[in-house]
């Protein structure tokens, strides 16, 4: 097409539009140039390259998705080292994707496009959703749609970012901001009001989420900081947790799980008949048992490689271990023939060999050391090591596993801190004191970690009056702590 002229004039309402005299553009690769120049000094800084580019990429972020079109910036004004050429690339939204919405249907129109991301609280800004006509922003937050009050949750939460493009709005004149509140405006806002209740129930759950993990990491944390109590108080009774089929015991924490993962449970003797079958005995060699016998379908090679289980050690002082190697062909596959074994420790501790499998004992402090195990077959050798850590808090941490998961239980108008409730431990989400500390994660775990010392010692010395003078003590130690407590937040003492 031509070369047109858009010319603007200062403190003047009307502009002229001209013709260049300039040679037609190429038919074969057109483009739209637009030549900014002439800008009052005080406007400059509003359209600065950086500016725009930023500005065009959330205007025509949705023009830019949908079509195969490139807004480049050519600034011809800075001098020196400053970038020169800008390419405007869709904004992008740095929030989790809610993937489950991608449309909002429009009863007897056409569907809006969504897209929405989920906004962390911890993240220091505030989320916005766009309202777009046709790829083009009308709307900077939604929340803010004409009317008495605006829209409500989840819209004004700030939780959510991203945008919903409906194609047949009919956008305000001049300014292309707003739109008319027309028929389809109408049936467009209220599909947006059935799509409010989804999104707060996905808000609800995620905060149930979060919350959850927080108590969690308070778990974890109470029982890092008991381990010490465990091994010099070993004759403090802790509790026992609940699991999910109602049976209490520790397996399902953290302590008891890494205990068993690394041999703190199997503390077989260093001597005893039958160590064939015993070995095999467990359900972890009987698994890898079955794996180093599958039918192969080519006959398996000779010795290239030896593997051992388990592949490295963590124990307490004095523990021992069951271990099996396996000898493997080139290929990963049991190899064939015989072979002769040699077990070797490079360090503290002592090992028992018995042809592919033996029996590592422990040294009888923290160390660390390394098992050497060889096969020889004629003249062929391979071997695999094994490194061993001895830990002495790794018992702490299975008594540890008697410390159950905090549960939050809401309840203002009463008294109690913390209690053990049919296996449970509960604390008090509604009591001023816990109001107090729960904005900072550090003294919250502070907080719950002195309410789990007095439930200690209340179950250890088993007198109940003395439950008064402990949440007393747990009363002053928040305000020690820092503690403000305000008689407005209300919830107990």
């Amino acid at each position: 097409g031509d070369v047109l002229i858009l010319r603007l004039e200062r403190d003047k309402e009307s502009a002229s539009i001209i013709r260049a005299r300039s040679r037609r553009l190429d038919e074969a690769d057109t483009f739209t140039e637009v030549v900014i120049r002439g800008i009052l000094q005080g406007a400059e800084r509003q359209v600065r390259p950086s500016r725009l580019q930023s500005y065009l990429a959330s205007e025509l972020r949705g023009q830019l998705l949908a079509r195969s079109i490139e807004i480049r910036i050519e600034d011809r004004v800075s001098r020196g080292s400053a970038a020169k050429h800008f390419v405007v690339r869709p904004q992008r939204f740095v929030g989790t994707p809610l993937r489950e919405f991608t449309t909002l249907a429009v009863p007897g129109r056409d569907d809006a496009r969504v897209e929405l991301y989920l906004v962390s609280p911890d993240e220091d800004r505030i989320g916005r959703v766009q309202l777009a006509c046709g790829g083009t922003t009308v709307l900077d937050d939604i929340a803010t749609i004409e009317g008495d009050e605006g829209l409500g949750a989840p819209w004004s939460s700030g939780r959510l970012e991203g945008v919903i493009d409906f194609p047949e709005l009919e956008v305000a004149p001049g300014t292309r901001r707003g739109f008319q509140h027309d028929d389809a405006a109408s049936a467009f806002l209220r599909a947006l009001d059935g799509v409010a209740s989804q999104l707060t129930a996905v808000l609800r759950d995620e905060e149930r989420q979060r919350a959850e993990q927080k108590l969690e990491h308070v778990a974890r944390e109470i029982r890092r900081q008991f381990r010490r109590v465990a091994v010099e108080l070993p004759e403090y009774d802790l509790m026992d947790v609940r699991g999910k089929d109602g049976v209490c015991s520790g397996a399902n924490a953290e302590g008891v799980s890494l205990a068993s993962e690394q041999g703190l449970l199997d503390t077989a003797p260093k001597a005893s008949g039958g160590l064939g079958g015993e070995l095999l005995g467990d359900a972890g060699n009987a698994r890898t048992a079955s794996v180093f016998e599958d039918a192969q379908l080519f006959p398996a090679g000779p010795l290239a490689a030896v593997r051992v289980e388990p592949a490295r050690l963590r124990l307490t002082p004095g523990a021992s271990r069951r271990m099996r190697a396996s000898a493997l062909d080139a290929d990963g596959r049991s190899a064939s023939g015989t072979f002769d074994w040699e077990w070797t420790v490079e360090g503290a501790g002592e090992i028992e060999a018995h042809a592919s499998s033996a029996i590592y004992t422990a040294a009888s402090e923290s160390t660390t050391s390394k098992i050497v195990v060889r096969a020889v077959q004629g003249g062929i050798q391979a071997q695999s090591e094994v490194e061993v850590a001895v830990v002495a808090d790794l018992a702490a941490r299975g008594r540890t596993s008697g410390i159950p998961e905090p549960v939050s239980v809401h309840a203002p108008s009463e008294r109690w801190r913390s209690r053990l409730a049919d296996g449970r431990w509960e604390f008090n989400s509604g009591h001023r004191d816990y109001l107090a500390v729960q904005s900072s994660d550090a003294r919250r775990v502070r907080y719950l970690t002195h309410l789990f010392a007095k439930e200690i010692v209340l179950r250890n010395f088993g007198d109940n009056a003395a439950a008064e003078p402990l949440e007393r003590m747990v009363e002053i130690l928040v305000r020690l702590d820092g503690g403000r407590i305000h008689p407005a937040t209300g919830g107990g003492r």
